[in-house]
C-alpha cells in the first residue's frame, strides 16, 4: 500500500499550529507533551497572533474560559484528527511526539514560514523548563479574564507561586523585569525591591 501524501492545504490553521509547535518543541526540555500542553501552547500562539491582527487571536481557534483556562474543543478536535492520521502518536502514559510521517509533515508545515517559526520559538523558550502547572499560572498571571470559569482560579492568589514563577523567567531572561513584575502581580518598584533583597 503505498504511503498517504500531504500538503500544507491537507490541514485546517489550528492542525497546522499544533504540528508547527511539535515541530518546534523536539530537543527542547518538556516535562511531558500532552494535551494541557497543546492547549496552552496553541493558546499563547494564537494570543501572540492576536496581538498583531485581532481576528486571529484564541477566538480563532474556538477558546473559551474554561475550567483549567483557555480551552478550545477545535483545537481539541484537530489533535484528535492528527492522531487518527498518525501524524502524533500517544503513548499509555499520554505524552504525545510526532511519528516519522508526522516529524516529515511537520517540517513541510514549518518550512517557508519563518514568522510563524519565530513565534511558535518565542513561545517555546518561554515555556522550557516549566511544569503544568506553572504553565497555567503563566497563562493566568498574564491574561486573567481567561481564569474567570477556572476551578483553579485560586493559583493567583498564591503570591508565592507567582513570585516564584516571576524569578524564575527573569533570572533565567524569558521576560522583561515589567512582564516578572506582571507575572508576579506587583508594581515594577516592588518587584525590583523584593529582588534587590534577595541579593
Amino acid at each position: 500500500m503505498e504511503a498517504k501524501t500531504y500538503s500544507r492545504e491537507d490541514f485546517s490553521p489550528t492542525e497546522r499550529i499544533i504540528l508547527l509547535a511539535f515541530n518546534r518543541a523536539k530537543g527542547r526540555s518538556f516535562t511531558q507533551l500532552d494535551h494541557l500542553w497543546v492547549q496552552k501552547v496553541t493558546f499563547l500562539f494564537r494570543r501572540l497572533l492576536g496581538s498583531v491582527d485581532a481576528v486571529q487571536g484564541p477566538e480563532a481557534s474556538g477558546y473559551i474560559a474554561y475550567e483549567l483556562g483557555p480551552y478550545s474543543e477545535e483545537v481539541e478536535g484537530a489533535l484528535r484528527s492528527l492522531c487518527n492520521e498518525r501524524l502524533i502518536e500517544v503513548s499509555q502514559k499520554k505524552e504525545m511526539r510526532l511519528s516519522g510521517t508526522g516529524t516529515a509533515v511537520a517540517s513541510q508545515v514549518a518550512s517557508g514560514r519563518p514568522k510563524g517559526v519565530s513565534a511558535m520559538d518565542s513561545i517555546l523558550e518561554l515555556l522550557e523548563d516549566l511544569g503544568p502547572e506553572e504553565i497555567i499560572l503563566y497563562v493566568y498571571a498574564t491574561s486573567p479574564e481567561w481564569a474567570r470559569e477556572s476551578k483553579i482560579g485560586h493559583i493567583l492568589d498564591d503570591r508565592e507561586a507567582r513570585m516564584r514563577l516571576a524569578k524564575k523567567l527573569y533570572a533565567r531572561e524569558k521576560v522583561s523585569a515589567e512582564k516578572a513584575a506582571e507575572i508576579a502581580g506587583l508594581p515594577l518598584h516592588r518587584f525590583m525591591g523584593v529582588l534587590a533583597g534577595d541579593k
